[in-house]
């Protein structure tokens, strides 16, 4: 989990984005996984408020989101 959350606030120190959207079989575990991860992200961070930060969410599409998007990506350059 500690390994999780270092990505995360790498990610989020590093480019700032909106949101960090965690698909795939991980993300099934839901806020067993993404309410620790934040707990531990956050403080990471070089903005400390977790009002005024990136996001962590889960992706809409779960475990296929990998899948979904490797397929689109493959259509794009078709």
């Amino acid at each position: 989990m500690d390994y999780h959350a270092y990505a995360v606030s790498g990610i989020i120190n590093l480019i700032q984005p909106q949101a960090v959207v965690i698909g795939g079989g991980i993300s099934k575990e839901g806020e067993t996984l993404f309410g620790p991860m934040r707990e531990r992200a956050y403080p990471q961070t070089f903005n400390h408020d977790p009002n005024n930060c990136s996001q962590i969410i889960k992706a809409k599409l779960g475990n296929d989101a990998g899948i979904i998007g490797a397929a689109l990506l493959g259509k794009q350059y078709k």
